[in-house]
């Protein structure tokens, strides 16, 4: 472990809405501030905006590092933190909470059905949902008075914001004068902002976070350059200039546009890593720093999981994240599951279960609301885990093609085919070999642009936000996990241009929610940091903020695969030929592969920029009443970007100085101890698989076929426990081998020594859990990144990826069959597990450092000039067109000219003749 020289305390702001977006779990903006504890301390704002319960999980090791170091920290976050901080204080206004915890579930359920109708999303036609999800959260934020009026007072040094939801921060921060870090949660960065940013983009290779199309006609990286294109303009026509809009409506004045903020933007948090990600170029303000969440974990599991696992040698961790609940599933789906699953009587289930929890679940799936994920993918039986394909280490399973027949060929391929479990393993080694872990990467890194031209640093963290918005959030997160679900059944190929906005809208609704919010605004309006770390996608808003503060930003990409949009506005390479984005599925099967991932980024890129930065513009506007840097021109700023990702798990991206791989924060180690309960259910066999779909996604959601389907299919595997995640009501005719719950100590559970698989959502913190456990996975993406989660699985071999829709009893039995009987599965994710814990510095102390890196230096020099270029420019498109406008007018020409010659000299001469 590298040691950190310590920082003057900061004042930090975090600022997050989501309850999956760990640390800087903000899914309308999240901030944190520090209380001034001696000259040169920091003031350090976390933003965060409209994110995941997973988000906050993701950066809070770097909150809980800032702390410890003596910066003043506040966290404005609309989900409220698994274990309080005393030295971090919470602002947020209930109303704003409980308003975007009802959005989540809303979404939850929306995703499951739109990934069963679409699967290909056309980031143009579509895309623009998603910023609307931004704006709307702005919105509300906005409009709460306590929220208002904190954060027109709040002053900090640096603003750390979660991206691609935290573009107001940029505007804030130029208020404040404070310098921005954006976070990048998600893998695969909206292209709107990354453009803005001036982050380079590899959309020939790399894919964003919709990395499926319908347009299949069209080769892949003609899809990307498509995806791309759409994401820039809806980023920056339609996202950013609403987020202006809100940004005068909170100012009372104009700013800067955002996008022009987003440009000065000092470094960028990526919330990955090079070792378990995609090989993407990065600039040097962009700082990796995946994986701050991951702990060491001896699989430990509670005893009634233990007690389950011990009735078979190998078990099965099935787990869709904190958003997608496997009770939004279609019924049918669930039965697939139930059924494929019990199919593998050898196998313990351990399945996360949120919701009503079928009574009649097989003998060997054990489920439940929660499992410790780390520990139950530490768990020496945990023998699959769903997740990643990219790596050769999991199965990509699309949710609409889910039937009993491919889940029970995924689990067998998963448990059978021993390349999963040595890739996995191999994968789990690259993950774990870094010089700085994620959090020390990030904390200096963060202190660093603290450093420069800035306030010091103080000590306690505070958390801000209206209790109204966590509870407003609360309502819409369930309502997005429903429709999550709905959407993965009838949609599981997403079309970027077609159906994005629905996300970009829930970002959107959710920022103009929180402007409402009388708390919220009145405490976002007097706050004032040093930093801001806002969670990305859903704070673009904390860019205006940031700017009004003048604080610095780092952006916390908590999903796997951020959306393009963001990723173009930061200036980072898209690699659209290969790399898969959020939806990693396409509706358009006559395209090649690359030509799909093409499409999506430009669609993804036109639905950030112009449909969703716009509209956080406007937000801005209303917000400060006054005009305010576009937010595609502050996220250009951030001062740094936090990525919960790490290469040695992930696709092997290249990136640039400041994005900063941060993945595994959240990780511990755990020996496997469970609560008594479970450990005496897992001790009737000698394995178990753990079933959760996350902290958004409900299984009790999932429609009443697929949750028959789950449970008929855990039910067949008898040797096999299943400990199963299951919110809502628990089905009391569950299969005697599940134990199902609505929470999981999810790391004790998959560091337990019986689980052998794990079955996810293909959440980005799921997913890190089990690389570090090493326990294979089967996922079953349902939105957001989570498609691009199931290929990176595959990728590394260490899971299979099974879509909702095609969920059947058959398939999900086989998918468990070849996940537990598999032995490569194992063998991978055990590789894997080792690499992801091979790191120099732990994820948190990367972050940590980088935090402090911002709080200590201009950013600029890390930054790759392309961050100020257009996206056109970026891409030489002036020059390719003008290589072929001389192409064609020289063959023109040459044309003319023969035609010319051959009339005077031919036709001329034959005149002559006859006359």
């Amino acid at each position: 472990m590298v040691s950190l020289s310590c920082m003057c305390p900061a004042k930090i702001n975090l600022f997050t809405l989501s309850q999956s977006h760990s640390i800087l779990n903000f899914p309308g903006s999240f901030l944190v501030s520090f209380s001034a504890l001696s000259a040169n301390a920091a003031k350090i704002l976390f933003y965060m905006g409209p994110a995941s319960h997973s988000h906050r999980v993701a950066v809070e090791p770097l909150v809980d590092a800032l702390a410890e170091k003596g910066h003043e920290i506040k966290i404005f976050s609309m989900v409220k933190p698994d274990k309080p901080n005393p030295k971090v204080k919470e602002v947020c206004p209930e109303s704003l909470r409980q308003a975007h915890g009802t959005v989540t579930d809303d979404v939850s359920k929306a995703s499951v059905l739109s990934r069963l109708e679409n699967r290909n999303f056309d980031k143009w036609l579509e895309g623009t949902a998603t910023f609307d999800f931004y704006v709307n959260t702005l919105e509300r934020m906005i409009r709460n008075g306590d929220f208002a009026h904190w954060i027109k007072t709040e002053k900090v040094d640096l603003i750390i914001s979660d991206n691609p939801s935290g573009q107001i921060a940029y505007g804030v921060a130029h208020e404040m004068k404070a310098k921005i870090i954006a976070f990048v949660n998600p893998a695969a960065p909206n292209p709107g902002d990354f453009n803005t940013f001036g982050l380079p983009e590899e959309s020939s290779w790399l894919p964003d976070w919709y990395s499926a199309s319908r347009y299949w006609f069209l080769p892949y990286h003609f899809s990307s350059a498509y995806n791309s294109i759409s994401w820039y303009f809806s980023h920056n026509w339609y996202l950013l200039p609403k987020i202006d809009a809100l940004l005068k409506e909170l100012y009372g004045k104009e700013l800067p546009l955002t996008q022009q903020l987003m440009k000065k933007v000092d470094l960028v948090f990526l919330n990955e890593h090079f070792s378990s990600g995609f090989p993407k170029a990065l600039p040097p303000y962009a700082i990796p720093v995946g994986g701050m969440h991951v702990k060491k974990s001896n699989g430990t599991l509670p005893e009634n999981i233990e007690n389950f696992l011990k009735t078979k040698d190998r078990f099965v961790y099935i787990s869709f994240g904190s958003i997608i609940k496997i009770s939004n599933l279609p019924t049918e789906k669930q039965r697939i599951l139930s059924d494929s699953a019990d199919s593998f009587e050898e196998i313990n289930f351990l399945i996360k279960w949120d919701g009503a929890i079928p009574a009649d679940l097989p003998k060997n799936i054990f489920a439940t609301k929660w499992f410790p994920q780390q520990d139950v993918l530490a768990h020496p039986k945990c023998y699959v885990a769903r997740t990643a394909e990219y790596h050769g280490i999991g199965i990509h399973l699309e949710l609409a093609d889910i039937t009993e027949e491919t889940l029970t060929k995924a689990f067998s391929d998963l448990l059978n085919n021993e390349r999963y479990g040595r890739n996995v393993k191999e994968l789990s080694k690259r993950s774990k070999d870094r010089p700085m872990t994620p959090v020390e990467t990030a904390v200096w890194w963060t202190e660093y642009v603290l450093r420069h031209d800035t306030s010091h640093l103080k000590s306690p963290v505070k958390e801000v936000f209206p209790e109204a918005l966590r509870q407003a959030h609360a309502t819409v997160a369930d309502d997005v996990s429903k429709t999550s679900v709905l959407t993965r059944l009838e949609k599981r190929n997403f079309d970027v241009w077609l159906d994005g906005s629905v996300m970009l809208d829930f970002y959107v609704n959710t920022i103009e929610g929180m402007l409402r919010d009388e708390e919220f605004t009145n405490w976002i309006k007097t706050e004032k940091a040093d930093l801001i770390i806002y969670d990305n996608p859903s704070g673009q808003f904390v860019y205006g903020v940031a700017h009004e503060m003048k604080a610095k930003v780092i952006a916390f990409v908590n999903p796997a695969a951020p959306i393009p949009g963001d990723f173009i506005t930061f200036g980072l390479p898209e690699e659209s030929s290969w790399l898969p984005d959020w939806y990693s599925a396409s509706r358009y099967w006559f395209l090649p592969y690359h030509f799909s991932c093409a499409y999506n980024s430009i669609a993804w890129y036109f639905s950030h920029n112009w449909y969703l930065l716009p509209k956080i513009d406007a937000m801005l506007k209303d917000f400060y009443e006054r005009d305010i840097p576009s937010t595609q021109e502050l996220m250009k700023k951030v001062d740094l970007v936090f990525l919960n990702e790490h290469f040695t798990s992930g696709f092997p991206k290249a990136l640039p100085p400041y994005a900063i791989p941060v993945g595994g924060m959240h990780v511990k180690k755990s020996n496997g101890t469970l609560p008594e309960n479970i450990e005496n259910f897992l001790k009737t066999k000698d394995r178990f698989v753990y079933i959760s779909f996350g902290s958004v996604i409900k299984v009790s959601n999932l429609p009443p076929k697929k949750q028959r389907i789950l449970t008929d299919s855990v039910a067949s595997f008898e040797e096999i426990n299943f400990l199963i995640k299951w919110d809502g009501v628990i089905p009391e005719d569950l299969p005697k081998n599940v134990f199902a719950a609505k929470w999981f100590p999810q790391q004790d559970v998959l560091a337990h020594p019986k689980c052998k698989g794990f079955v996810t959502q293909g959440g980005s913190i799921s997913y890190q859990q089990a690389v570090f456990h090493g326990v294979p996975l089967i996922v079953v993406p349902v939105w957001g990144d989570q498609g691009y989660v199931a290929r990176t699985a595959e990728y590394h071999g260490i899971g299979i990826h099974l879509e909702l829709a095609d969920i059947t009893e058959e398939t999900l039995k086989k998918a468990l069959s070849d996940l537990l009987n598999n032995e490569r599965y194992g063998r991978n994710v055990k590789e894997l597990s080792k690499r992801s814990k091979d790191r120099p510095m732990t994820p948190v102390e990367t972050a940590v450092w980088w935090t402090e890196y911002v709080l200590r230096h201009d950013t600029n020099h890390l930054k790759s000039p392309g961050i100020q270029q257009e996206w056109w420019q970026r891409r030489l498109l002036d020059f390719w067109g003008v290589v072929f406008s001389v192409i064609l007018l020289s063959t023109y020409l040459v044309y003319k000219s023969c035609k010319i010659l051959y009339i005077r000299c031919f036709v001329f001469s034959v005149k002559v003749k006859k006359s």
